[in-house]
């Protein structure tokens, strides 16, 4: 059993570190965008993962010998990818994360900047008090 656990533990490893999300705990640009890419190739990877598998337990042909390449065939068939259309909808994908990265980018800073109005908009108003009151103490005080 150790043996096994030997052999198992590494590529247990490999795969919890480099193929599950974890997140981000830096705060640069440039690492949000490299996180972002490591995710689509790990999105990517378990399509690939879990077509395999699926090719290998219900599509081939029973008695057949499973084929990595057959598989992959199925998955990505070249008569789909050859049409005209696949180029413009290929072209269209660095427009969409532009899009997304740019639109969910303005949603999270615009409402940051409303939040961030809204306290020191309340701060103020506390801060009047404050005022108000410490001005109230000191006229009674002079009275």
């Amino acid at each position: 059993m150790d043996a096994i656990w030997a052999w198992l533990s590494p590529v247990v490893d490999f795969i919890w570190k480099y193929l599950f999300p974890h997140g981000s705990d830096r705060s640069s640009v440039g690492a949000f965008v490299g996180d972002a890419l490591v995710a689509m190739a790990q999105n990517y990877f378990w399509f690939l993962a879990g077509g395999l598998v699926i090719f290998a337990l219900w599509v081939r042909k029973p008695g057949e010998r499973f084929s990595l390449v057959k598989g992959l065939k199925y998955l990505l068939p070249i008569e789909v990818y050859s049409k005209p259309s696949v180029k413009i909808d290929l072209m269209m994908v660095p427009i969409s994360w532009v899009f997304s990265f740019t639109l969910f980018a303005g949603l999270a800073v615009g409402s940051s900047v409303v939040q961030l109005d809204r306290t020191l908009t309340a701060m103020s108003a506390e801060r009047r008090k404050l005022v108000t009151i410490m001005a109230s103490d000191q006229r009674s005080e002079c009275l």
